[in-house]
């Protein structure tokens, strides 16, 4: 299997082309691209082999066609306008597409549906199995506790994330809706500043803080008057993204297009 990583200079596009690397050497994969930013200073460099120290006869490139075109598969971690542009080619090439891009609004998502009905398309906003555990008992814990138990979620990354609330707990917000039986776009509450009066019932709550280096920490608050429960989950490792991002690239290639696949449809959560 042929495979091209977009964004390739950022954290995840590193850790895409180490754990590339090492299925390569198990005659998994074939790592044929790489691109990134025309204003990059990898752009042109050759990709080193972290475990040998040796360059792998191929350059950081901005031409993402030339990538997508020679590719099987392409794992893209960028932003939501410029993965529009990545499905599109992908599309175009009947290119397998696993996208883990944060941030799309409505009418961008709505755009990626449509080009899903032509191209095999995965997108997640965490490739983390031990994530979607967790939204899955955010959703039980909402059906379970009821209406007394206040819904709250907290995430913590590093200082250089863009965007606020991360795709995770927006994930998770909508699974504690769907278990509470309310509908998610009526009950977030994304900012809280001022004067806004007391909480208002029903509604799910969403703090974001940023700072260091922090991979990803995700926590689902339920709280009532007389006590509290508190989910979470901590990565420690960005690889953890990147290996289960092959494995479902490896998955995602025996399917056929017609709509976006997600995690669910991976590990078969019916």
């Amino acid at each position: 299997m042929k495979v091209g990583i977009i964004g390739a200079s950022g954290r995840m596009g590193q850790e895409l082309i180490k754990v590339s690397l090492e299925e390569s050497e198990h005659k998994r994969c074939e790592l044929i691209g790489a691109s990134v930013r025309d204003s990059s200073y990898l752009l042109g460099k050759e990709i080193i082999n972290p475990v040998e120290n040796k360059p792998v006869g191929i350059k950081y490139s901005d031409n993402i066609e030339n990538i997508i075109k020679n590719a099987d598969v392409i794992i893209d971690f960028t932003k939501a306008g410029y993965s529009l542009k990545v499905a599109e080619l992908a599309s175009k090439y009947k290119v397998v597409h696993i996208c883990g891009t944060t941030g799309f609004n409505r009418i961008e998502f709505d755009r990626l549906t449509e080009i899903a009905k032509r191209t095999v398309l995965f997108w997640s906003p965490n490739m983390s199995i031990a994530i979607y555990t967790l939204s899955m008992l955010a959703e039980k814990a909402a059906t379970l506790l009821g209406e007394s138990f206040d819904i709250e979620v907290l995430e913590m990354h590093h200082k250089y994330k863009i965007d606020a609330p991360s795709g995770t707990a927006l994930m998770l917000g909508k699974s504690a809706a769907k278990g509470r039986g309310i509908n998610f776009e009526d009950s977030k509450v994304l900012n809280r500043s001022g004067s806004n009066g007391v909480r208002q019932e029903g509604s799910i709550g969403f703090a974001a803080l940023r700072g260091g280096n922090v991979v990803g920490e995700h926590s689902v608050i339920f709280a009532s008057a007389n006590e509290k429960i508190e989910l979470s989950h901590t990565m420690y490792n960005r690889k953890v993204y990147a290996e289960n991002a092959f494995k479902i690239a490896y998955w995602a290639s025996t399917q056929l297009p017609g709509k976006i696949y997600t995690v669910e449809d991976y590990i078969n959560i019916k």
